[in-house]
């Protein structure tokens, strides 16, 4: 039997809809930018549980660049 389940991934920080540059360019401190995108997941992950039913888990998961690259 498959079992399905849905991803959600930010965007990044450098896409602005009309333009898009690389997040160096938009924060150059790895820190900041992994911060930055913590705070874009908890603020996802509390707008999908506000509103959206029927959901088991949602979660933030920490991911390297290689798993990015797959």
């Amino acid at each position: 039997m498959r079992y399905y389940r849905v991803v959600v991934e930010p965007k990044s920080l450098g896409d602005f809809k009309v333009a898009k540059v690389p997040d160096t360019v938009v924060c150059e401190d790895e820190e900041e930018r992994k911060r930055r995108y913590y705070e874009i997941c908890e603020e996802i992950v509390e707008q999908i549980k506000r509103h959206i039913d029927n959901i088991g888990e949602v979660y933030i998961e920490e991911i390297s660049d290689e798993d990015d690259q797959k």
